[in-house]
């Protein structure tokens, strides 16, 4: 057995810009302070995050999935497999698109 569905969605994506231009252990001074760069324990924090953002939109995904009866007889058993695609324009050069893929069994 085939089925099939479309749906429309509200999407959300973050994003995060880390600083991993410092080598861990670089001893601080003032001068990384002055350019951002906060210190830890006298070294320069290689955990910060230079730049954030988000950003949502509509989008739309379908997709499609089949079951299969496991066993014989009177078994209850089945295995289901589901593909959707996902997409939103997001506002911007870069779309949302994934394909997530499920599987498992039903009893």
């Amino acid at each position: 057995m085939f089925t099939s569905s479309e749906v429309g969605g509200w999407y959300y994506r973050h994003a995060q810009l880390l600083n991993v231009t410092v080598a861990p252990g670089t001893v601080c001074e003032p001068a990384w302070e002055w350019w951002g760069y906060p210190c830890q324990g006298g070294f320069v924090s290689t955990s910060n995050v230079l730049a954030t953002k988000g950003v949502s939109s509509g989008g739309a995904n379908g997709g499609i999935g089949t079951t299969i009866k496991l066993g014989v007889g009177d078994s209850t058993v089945k295995f289901y497999v589901e593909a959707r695609y996902h997409y939103s324009p997001q506002g911007g050069r870069v779309s949302t698109q994934i394909v997530p893929v499920t599987m498992g069994l039903r009893w």
